[in-house]
């Protein structure tokens, strides 16, 4: 049976007591040590995020982003977000975080879920800040915010919305990725479909989610 972390530093307490242990020697059990702790922790943050994806529910997209009376995009408030997942990420053991930074004229937001047992994972979005109606300078940096949240946190857990179209981009995204499917049909295999095809397709489809507004 393989040590572990528990049994392996009992290992190093008994070692500890010898006066006459090597140094290097004791530098490197700690080093194993922390290896297989780290290791630990990361298998229980994988067991416990398999778990909580489990129970985690399809979230409703509750709110609307017009322009000109236009429906541009539906998306879920970050409370609606919130208020059907915290309850769960506290049963699994799970916290969640977010910082900002400016870099250049974007806003970048992280997000990082950590498990109680020490193991994280973190992603970041740059963003633009969005200008869109009549925003102030303050309000744009809170909208841009309040996306980079939600965009985040639905990448971490993989959730899933109600009604979810390509992105939030009702008109522009869902656009172009059906006249490329229609021309990929109209000329047949081998001619432009495939792998390049989604790649740049992808490439088209990455407008700032800044351009089409935060919360409204």
């Amino acid at each position: 049976m393989a040590p572990s972390p528990t049994n392996f530093l009992d290992v190093i307490k008994q070692v500890a007591l010898d006066p006459n242990v090597d140094v290097q020697k004791m530098h490197g059990l700690l080093d194993i040590q922390e290896r297989m702790m780290n290791k630990q922790a990361e298998m229980n943050f994988t067991a416990a995020l398999t778990a909580l994806q489990s129970e985690l529910p399809r979230i409703t997209q509750d709110a609307e982003i017009r322009h000109n009376n236009k429906l541009i995009a539906r998306y879920a408030k970050y409370e609606t977000i919130d208020t059907a997942i915290r309850p769960l990420l506290i049963q699994n053991g799970f916290s969640l975080r977010y910082n900002t930074r400016k870099d250049g004229d974007k806003v970048i937001v992280t997000a990082t879920l950590s498990h109680k047992d020490g193991h994280s994972i973190t992603d970041e979005i740059p963003l633009s800040i969005d200008a869109s109606g009549a925003k102030n300078s303050v309000q744009g940096v809170g909208s841009t915010i309040s996306y980079g949240k939600r965009y985040l946190v639905g990448m971490l857990l993989n959730l899933v919305f109600e009604g979810e179209d390509d992105g939030g981009l009702l008109g522009r995204g869902r656009t172009r990725e059906r006249h490329r499917h229609e021309q990929a049909g109209r000329r047949g295999p081998g001619a432009g479909g495939g792998e390049d095809a989604e790649q740049h397709q992808g490439k088209d489809q990455r407008v700032d989610p800044a351009d089409v507004g935060g919360e409204a």
